[in-house]
Protein backbone atom coordinates (compact mmCIF):
# COMPACT_ATOMS: atom_id res chain seq x y z
CA UNK A 1 0.00 0.00 0.00
CA UNK A 2 3.36 2.14 0.22
CA UNK A 3 3.41 2.87 -3.44
CA UNK A 4 -0.58 4.05 -3.55
CA UNK A 5 0.54 6.38 -0.93
CA UNK A 6 3.12 7.82 -2.69
CA UNK A 7 0.70 7.91 -6.00
CA UNK A 8 -1.56 9.81 -3.28
CA UNK A 9 0.99 12.53 -2.27
CA UNK A 10 1.89 12.85 -6.08
CA UNK A 11 -1.51 14.02 -6.96
CA UNK A 12 -2.22 15.95 -4.19
CA UNK A 13 1.03 18.18 -5.09
CA UNK A 14 -0.39 18.11 -8.79
CA UNK A 15 -3.34 19.42 -7.18
CA UNK A 16 -1.52 22.03 -5.43
CA UNK A 17 0.69 23.29 -8.43
CA UNK A 18 -2.39 23.47 -10.27
CA UNK A 19 -4.32 25.61 -7.84
CA UNK A 20 -1.42 28.11 -7.47
CA UNK A 21 -1.17 28.54 -11.59
CA UNK A 22 -4.52 29.19 -12.08
CA UNK A 23 -5.09 32.01 -9.12
CA UNK A 24 -4.88 35.29 -11.12
CA UNK A 25 -5.31 34.29 -14.47
CA UNK A 26 -8.16 33.50 -16.99
CA UNK A 27 -11.45 32.05 -16.13
CA UNK A 28 -10.96 27.87 -16.82
CA UNK A 29 -12.98 25.46 -17.36
CA UNK A 30 -10.73 23.40 -14.63
CA UNK A 31 -11.33 23.07 -11.11
CA UNK A 32 -9.33 22.11 -7.98
CA UNK A 33 -11.55 21.28 -5.15
CA UNK A 34 -11.04 19.12 -1.55
CA UNK A 35 -13.64 17.19 0.80
CA UNK A 36 -14.29 15.72 3.79
CA UNK A 37 -17.22 12.89 4.12
CA UNK A 38 -18.58 11.08 7.42
CA UNK A 39 -19.58 7.65 5.91
CA UNK A 40 -22.29 5.25 7.69
CA UNK A 41 -23.30 1.78 6.59
CA UNK A 42 -25.63 -0.69 7.89
CA UNK A 43 -24.74 -4.63 8.05
CA UNK A 44 -27.30 -7.39 7.35
CA UNK A 45 -26.41 -11.40 8.88
CA UNK A 46 -28.35 -14.32 7.46
CA UNK A 47 -28.23 -17.54 7.81
CA UNK A 48 -25.24 -19.69 5.89
CA UNK A 49 -23.82 -22.89 6.78
CA UNK A 50 -19.94 -21.66 6.65
CA UNK A 51 -18.33 -24.07 8.34
CA UNK A 52 -19.47 -27.17 10.24
CA UNK A 53 -19.06 -27.34 14.27
CA UNK A 54 -20.72 -27.91 17.38
CA UNK A 55 -20.59 -24.94 18.57
CA UNK A 56 -21.76 -22.16 16.14
CA UNK A 57 -21.46 -18.30 15.90
CA UNK A 58 -23.91 -16.09 14.22
CA UNK A 59 -23.81 -12.56 13.93
CA UNK A 60 -26.78 -9.83 14.33
CA UNK A 61 -26.92 -6.63 11.95
CA UNK A 62 -25.28 -3.46 12.95
CA UNK A 63 -23.65 -0.20 12.20
CA UNK A 64 -20.50 0.97 9.98
CA UNK A 65 -18.82 4.12 10.62
CA UNK A 66 -16.19 6.11 8.96
CA UNK A 67 -15.13 8.84 7.58
CA UNK A 68 -13.33 9.80 4.00
CA UNK A 69 -11.54 12.74 2.23
CA UNK A 70 -9.22 13.72 -0.57
CA UNK A 71 -9.19 16.33 -3.08
CA UNK A 72 -10.08 16.34 -7.06
CA UNK A 73 -10.35 17.90 -10.01
CA UNK A 74 -13.46 19.35 -11.82
CA UNK A 75 -13.54 20.02 -15.77
CA UNK A 76 -16.76 21.82 -17.26
CA UNK A 77 -17.20 20.18 -20.45
CA UNK A 78 -20.15 21.38 -21.63
CA UNK A 79 -22.77 24.43 -19.92
CA UNK A 80 -24.00 22.80 -16.35
CA UNK A 81 -21.80 19.74 -17.29
CA UNK A 82 -18.67 18.49 -15.34
CA UNK A 83 -16.55 15.51 -14.79
CA UNK A 84 -14.81 14.91 -11.33
CA UNK A 85 -11.63 12.76 -10.92
CA UNK A 86 -9.65 12.15 -7.51
CA UNK A 87 -8.23 10.46 -5.26
CA UNK A 88 -9.59 9.62 -1.58
CA UNK A 89 -8.47 8.19 1.94
CA UNK A 90 -11.13 6.30 3.44
CA UNK A 91 -11.39 4.33 7.41
CA UNK A 92 -14.06 2.21 8.14
CA UNK A 93 -14.79 0.99 11.51
CA UNK A 94 -17.23 -1.82 11.32
CA UNK A 95 -19.44 -3.28 14.19
CA UNK A 96 -21.75 -5.61 15.10
CA UNK A 97 -22.54 -8.76 17.78
CA UNK A 98 -22.33 -12.02 17.51
CA UNK A 99 -23.44 -14.95 19.26
CA UNK A 100 -21.80 -18.76 20.39
CA UNK A 101 -24.82 -21.10 20.72
CA UNK A 102 -23.56 -24.15 22.94
CA UNK A 103 -25.90 -27.11 21.31
CA UNK A 104 -25.84 -29.56 24.02
CA UNK A 105 -26.64 -27.48 26.55
CA UNK A 106 -28.48 -24.65 24.44
CA UNK A 107 -26.13 -21.76 25.84
CA UNK A 108 -26.38 -18.65 24.51
CA UNK A 109 -22.87 -16.54 25.20
CA UNK A 110 -22.79 -13.15 23.35
CA UNK A 111 -19.53 -11.19 22.21
CA UNK A 112 -18.74 -8.49 19.35
CA UNK A 113 -17.01 -8.72 16.40
CA UNK A 114 -14.89 -4.72 14.95
CA UNK A 115 -13.01 -4.56 11.89
CA UNK A 116 -11.11 -1.65 10.47
CA UNK A 117 -9.50 -1.00 7.74
CA UNK A 118 -8.53 1.65 5.40
CA UNK A 119 -8.13 2.17 1.67
CA UNK A 120 -7.43 4.36 -1.20
CA UNK A 121 -10.09 4.83 -3.96
CA UNK A 122 -9.62 6.59 -7.32
CA UNK A 123 -13.26 7.49 -7.81
CA UNK A 124 -15.24 9.55 -10.97
CA UNK A 125 -18.39 11.04 -11.32
CA UNK A 126 -20.58 13.08 -13.79
CA UNK A 127 -21.99 16.14 -12.75
CA UNK A 128 -24.91 18.08 -13.77
CA UNK A 129 -25.24 21.74 -12.48
CA UNK A 130 -28.63 23.62 -12.50
CA UNK A 131 -29.14 26.94 -13.46
CA UNK A 132 -27.70 29.60 -11.20
CA UNK A 133 -30.33 31.52 -8.15
CA UNK A 134 -29.99 34.08 -6.16
CA UNK A 135 -26.72 35.18 -5.09
CA UNK A 136 -25.01 32.52 -7.31
CA UNK A 137 -26.24 29.61 -5.67
CA UNK A 138 -27.13 26.12 -7.74
CA UNK A 139 -28.51 23.06 -7.03
CA UNK A 140 -26.57 19.98 -8.44
CA UNK A 141 -27.03 16.15 -8.99
CA UNK A 142 -24.68 13.49 -10.57
CA UNK A 143 -23.83 9.57 -10.69
CA UNK A 144 -20.02 7.98 -10.21
CA UNK A 145 -18.30 4.87 -9.44
CA UNK A 146 -15.11 3.92 -7.97
CA UNK A 147 -12.43 2.70 -10.99
CA UNK A 148 -10.28 0.99 -7.95
CA UNK A 149 -9.77 0.71 -4.63
CA UNK A 150 -6.38 -0.61 -2.51
CA UNK A 151 -7.44 -1.63 1.29
CA UNK A 152 -4.89 -2.04 3.50
CA UNK A 153 -4.59 -5.33 5.52
CA UNK A 154 -7.77 -5.52 7.91
CA UNK A 155 -8.06 -5.63 12.04
CA UNK A 156 -9.79 -7.54 13.77
CA UNK A 157 -10.89 -7.54 17.25
CA UNK A 158 -13.27 -10.63 17.59
CA UNK A 159 -14.70 -12.55 20.24
CA UNK A 160 -15.20 -16.39 18.46
CA UNK A 161 -13.33 -15.84 15.60
CA UNK A 162 -9.89 -17.83 14.99
CA UNK A 163 -7.49 -16.37 12.38
CA UNK A 164 -6.79 -18.47 9.47
CA UNK A 165 -10.05 -20.55 9.26
CA UNK A 166 -10.75 -18.26 6.23
CA UNK A 167 -8.68 -17.60 3.34
CA UNK A 168 -10.22 -14.16 2.73
CA UNK A 169 -12.73 -12.94 5.93
CA UNK A 170 -13.13 -9.34 4.94
CA UNK A 171 -14.23 -8.86 1.25
CA UNK A 172 -14.39 -5.41 0.02
CA UNK A 173 -15.48 -4.35 -3.86
CA UNK A 174 -13.02 -2.77 -5.73
CA UNK A 175 -16.15 -1.03 -8.30
CA UNK A 176 -18.90 1.23 -6.58
CA UNK A 177 -22.25 2.90 -8.00
CA UNK A 178 -23.13 6.02 -6.36
CA UNK A 179 -25.80 8.64 -6.54
CA UNK A 180 -25.42 11.86 -5.27
CA UNK A 181 -27.34 15.58 -5.25
CA UNK A 182 -26.19 18.87 -3.61
CA UNK A 183 -26.11 22.25 -3.22
CA UNK A 184 -23.39 24.71 -3.67
CA UNK A 185 -22.93 28.06 -2.01
CA UNK A 186 -19.90 30.54 -3.19
CA UNK A 187 -18.20 31.56 0.08
CA UNK A 188 -15.79 34.36 -1.77
CA UNK A 189 -15.04 35.46 -5.10
CA UNK A 190 -12.57 32.29 -5.43
CA UNK A 191 -13.88 29.42 -3.58
CA UNK A 192 -17.58 27.42 -3.51
CA UNK A 193 -18.72 25.29 -0.75
CA UNK A 194 -21.25 22.55 -1.33
CA UNK A 195 -23.57 19.90 0.66
CA UNK A 196 -23.49 16.45 -1.15
CA UNK A 197 -25.61 14.23 0.15
CA UNK A 198 -25.32 10.35 -1.66
CA UNK A 199 -25.97 6.94 -1.47
CA UNK A 200 -23.61 4.38 -2.69
CA UNK A 201 -23.85 0.53 -3.56
CA UNK A 202 -20.91 -1.01 -2.26
CA UNK A 203 -21.15 -5.16 -1.55
CA UNK A 204 -19.00 -5.93 1.07
CA UNK A 205 -18.87 -8.93 3.03
CA UNK A 206 -17.18 -10.49 6.67
CA UNK A 207 -16.94 -14.59 7.21
CA UNK A 208 -16.04 -14.68 10.46
CA UNK A 209 -19.03 -16.67 11.74
CA UNK A 210 -20.04 -20.43 10.91
CA UNK A 211 -23.57 -20.17 10.40
CA UNK A 212 -24.18 -16.53 9.14
CA UNK A 213 -22.91 -14.36 6.56
CA UNK A 214 -22.51 -10.83 7.56
CA UNK A 215 -22.84 -8.33 4.67
CA UNK A 216 -23.16 -4.85 3.57
CA UNK A 217 -24.59 -3.21 0.64
CA UNK A 218 -25.29 0.31 0.95
CA UNK A 219 -23.56 3.10 2.48
CA UNK A 220 -24.37 7.01 2.35
CA UNK A 221 -22.96 9.79 3.71
CA UNK A 222 -22.96 13.44 3.43
CA UNK A 223 -19.72 15.01 1.31
CA UNK A 224 -18.85 18.53 2.26
CA UNK A 225 -16.34 20.02 -0.29
CA UNK A 226 -14.62 23.38 -1.11
CA UNK A 227 -13.52 23.64 -4.62
CA UNK A 228 -11.38 26.56 -6.44
CA UNK A 229 -13.63 28.19 -9.08
CA UNK A 230 -11.17 29.39 -11.33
Amino acid sequence: MTSHLRFGAKFFLLLGLLSTSFRGGAQSPLDVGVHLTPQVRYITSSPADLRQTTIPTVGEDGLAVGFGGGGYLEYEFAPGWSARGGVDFSYKRNHYTVKRTFTETGEVVEGHNRIAYASIEVPVSLVYHFDYLRHDNRYLIGVGTTLNRWNGAPTFRTRFFRKGTVDEPVSVAKHTFTVFGGYEHPVSRAFVLSFEPYLTYVPSEFLLETASRSKIFLESGLSVRLRLDN
